[in-house]
C-alpha cells in the first residue's frame, strides 16, 4: 500500500485509512505525506464505531481498494454500494472457515478482486470465492543493488550467516529453526513476535530497518514458512542475489522458482541438508545468479503499472 502511494499516478490523490488504530508503517505512511484515518476499532469489538467513521471518507473517494481480513470486511461494509471497490486477497487462510465464509458472503459488495499470487487464486477459487486477475507484489529492486558485491568481500571473521525475516508467528515457521540448522551456521532472524526460543545458533534481533543491509551480510537466506500467500521476502532475496532454502509451500515455488532449494514443509531435517549443500560456493554462486535473473519480474513498477 506504501509504495502503490508513492507512486500513484499524478491524476490520482491518494489517502489511507485503517481499521484499527497504529501499526508498525503508520509514521511510513505519515512521513510520505499520507497520514492514515482511522476507524478506531479496538480489537475484539464490534466494529459499528469503525463503520461510521470510514463510511463518508470511503463513499467519497472514486476508488477504494481494501486489503486483509478486516480491511476487506470493514471497508466493504463502509463503502457499499460503491462501483469502484477493489480487495486485494494476500493469503490463503488455513485456520478459519468462518473468515472464508465471511468474505463469500460480502462478494456481490466488491466489483474486483486480485490475488496477489496463483497459488492464491487456486487456494480461492477451490473454496468457491472468486478472483478476477493476478498481480504479484513487488519490491524496490533497486534497494537492493550491490548486495551481491557485498558479500563477495565478507568482513574478516564473517563465518557462515544465515539470515530469516518475518513476523515470529506460527506461519513462518522459525520455531522449526532449532532443529535445522547446522554446526557452524548461524542464523539473524529479523522480526517481531511470540516465538523465540532461545538457541546458540539464533540471534533473535527484533525489528529492523536495514533489509538490504542484512541480506548484504548473509550467506543465504531461509523461509520456512508453512503457508505463503506471496513472500515480500523471497523476491527481496532474488533482488539480492541471495540463495535461498525455502519451504515449497503455495506461492514460494511461484515466485522463486530455479534460484532457490525447495524443500517440503515442516521438514527441518531436510532444510539442514539442504544448508549443508550451500558450503558449496560453485552453487551458491550459481544460485545467486538466477535469482538476480529472477528479480526483475517483481519489479515494484510492474506492479504499480498493473494495478
Amino acid at each position: 500500500m506504501l509504495e502503490l502511494c508513492r507512486r500513484h499516478a499524478p491524476d490520482i490523490l491518494p489517502s489511507v485509512c485503517t481499521v484499527q488504530p497504529g501499526g508498525a508503517l503508520t509514521g511510513a505512511f505519515a512521513d510520505a505525506g499520507f497520514p492514515a484515518f482511522s476507524g478506531d476499532r479496538a480489537r475484539r469489538h464490534p466494529g459499528l464505531r469503525a463503520l461510521h467513521r470510514l463510511r463518508p471518507v470511503l463513499r467519497a473517494a472514486d476508488i477504494v481498494h481494501t486489503h486483509l481480513a478486516a480491511g476487506d470486511t470493514w471497508g466493504r461494509l463502509a463503502a457499499a454500494p460503491h462501483p469502484g471497490l477493489i480487495s486485494t486477497l494476500h493469503n490463503p487462510d488455513p485456520d478459519a472457515a468462518w473468515r472464508i465464509g465471511l468474505r463469500r458472503l460480502l462478494e456481490p459488495l466488491n466489483p474486483c478482486t486480485v490475488a496477489v499470487s496463483g497459488a492464491v487464486r487456486d487456494w480461492a477459487r477451490l473454496r468457491r470465492l472468486r478472483v478476477d486477475t493476478v498481480i504479484p507484489n513487488g519490491v524496490d529492486t533497486a534497494r537492493f543493488t550491490g548486495c551481491s558485491a557485498a558479500r563477495a568481500r565478507p568482513a574478516p571473521g564473517h563465518g557462515r550467516r544465515l539470515l530469516a525475516i518475518g513476523r515470529l508467528t506460527r506461519q513462518k515457521g522459525f520455531d522449526l529453526l532449532p532443529d535445522a540448522l547446522p554446526p557452524g551456521w548461524t542464523i539473524d532472524v529479523l522480526g517481531d513476535g511470540p516465538i523465540c526460543p532461545p538457541h546458540p545458533q539464533i540471534r533473535w534481533q527484533g525489528r529492523q530497518e536495514d533489509i538490504p543491509g542484512w541480506m548484504g551480510r548473509a550467506d543465504a537466506l531461509i523461509i520456512p514458512s508453512r503457508w505463503e500467500g506471496f513472500s515480500l521476502v523471497a523476491a527481496e532475496g532474488l533482488a539480492a542475489g541471495l540463495p535461498v532454502v525455502a519451504a515449497a509451500v503455495d506461492a514460494l515455488p511461484e515466485v522463486l522458482g530455479d534460484a532457490a532449494l525447495l524443500v517440503p514443509p515442516e521438514r527441518p531435517d531436510l532444510i539442514r541438508a539442504a544448508i549443508l549443500r550451500l558450503e558449496d560456493e560453485a552453487l551458491r554462486a550459481d544460485l545467486s545468479r538466477r535469482a538476480l535473473a529472477r528479480a526483475p519480474m517483481f519489479a515494484l513498477e510492474r506492479m504499480v503499472e498493473s494495478y
